[in-house]
């Protein structure tokens, strides 16, 4: 960065460490590089006036780094999130993953709320199913293509289950 001359750029993105200590790594070790308002205050000299910097940062750490960014004078605009249930994101099958949400959702007491519901309104499966325009049948495992929100949330403004 010390050969690029000052306000000669249109632009800055960078990937800083996140200072975790990720695996031991030493390009990841807590040392204040990616907090340091000084080493933001070169990016923001070398940018022009009123260019943008987009910096990446960890969840755990992102704040330290904002912090040191604003520190620099620059302004804090907005955040752009990649946010994942926990560890790297990996492949996954979402198919698969619905079905099993699917496998374990519907249990027998929830067949019999819903039957006891259809005794209690008078309302029949035909009815159902012409409300619907879907099939309908009590049980997934007899019909598993059978869209359980699209049976029970139109046909009452209180779903069944």
């Amino acid at each position: 960065m010390r050969a690029l001359e000052p306000e000669s750029l249109h632009a800055a993105v960078t990937d800083p460490p996140y200072e975790l200590g990720f695996m031991g790594k030493a390009w990841d070790k807590a040392d204040g590089v990616a907090s340091s308002p000084a080493k933001w205050e070169v990016a923001r000299a070398l940018l022009l006036p009123g260019n943008h910097l987009v910096a990446f940062a960890g969840s755990r750490t992102y704040h330290r780094i904002t912090t040191a960014i604003e520190s620099a004078d620059f302004e804090i605009r907005d955040q752009l999130m990649w946010i994942y249930g926990s560890g790297f994101p990996r492949s996954h099958d979402i198919s698969k993953a619905i079905d099993a949400i699917d496998a374990k959702s519907e249990t027998p007491s929830d067949v019999l709320i819903c039957t006891e519901w259809m005794r209690s309104t008078g309302i029949t499966a035909r009815q159902i199913q012409q409300r619907a325009s879907c099939p309908w049948s009590v049980s997934e495992r007899a019909r598993p293509d059978t869209a359980k929100r699209c049976r029970f949330e139109i046909c009452s403004s209180r779903p069944c289950v």
